[in-house]
């Protein structure tokens, strides 16, 4: 699994050296978005290759968990640029309200007890026939 990171470092190293060049201007939002966007397409196909040729149900899933793990780096690499463009627009709020949703994604669930999850399970199936 230590391969699939890779990309995801590859990403960030590009997008830190894009936003410290010293020999150009600070990129747009826009434009940085694209950089992001681009690069996630790349990874993406690259991950979706290896999808396709998995010859096991261990090498798909493993390979799925990839396309997840990266959609799921990129939108918080999204959040991020967002908050570094805030900043430099001067709008600290904007970009204490993004951090914090990028920590509330990047902090997993506090994992629920059995009980806990079969009553709830139970509750929204009894909603769900009263809507009927």
């Amino acid at each position: 699994m230590k391969s699939l990171k890779i990309p995801v470092l590859l990403l960030i190293v590009a997008l830190a050296s894009a936003l410290v060049a010293q020999d150009r201007t600070p990129a747009t939002f826009g434009e940085d978005v694209a950089d992001l966007m681009e690069a996630r397409d790349v990874t993406l196909a690259e991950l979706e290759a290896r999808y396709h040729a998995a010859t096991d149900e261990v090498a798909m899933l493993e390979a799925l968990h990839a396309v997840n793990q990266h959609k799921h780096d990129t939108e918080v690499e999204l959040l991020k640029l967002q908050v570094i463009h805030a900043r430099r627009a001067g709008d600290e709020a904007a970009a204490t309200t993004i951090e914090a949703a990028i920590e509330k994604l990047q902090t997993p669930p506090a994992p629920v007890s059995t009980e806990e999850a079969r009553e709830a399970s139970r509750r929204r199936r009894s909603e769900g026939e009263s809507h009927d």
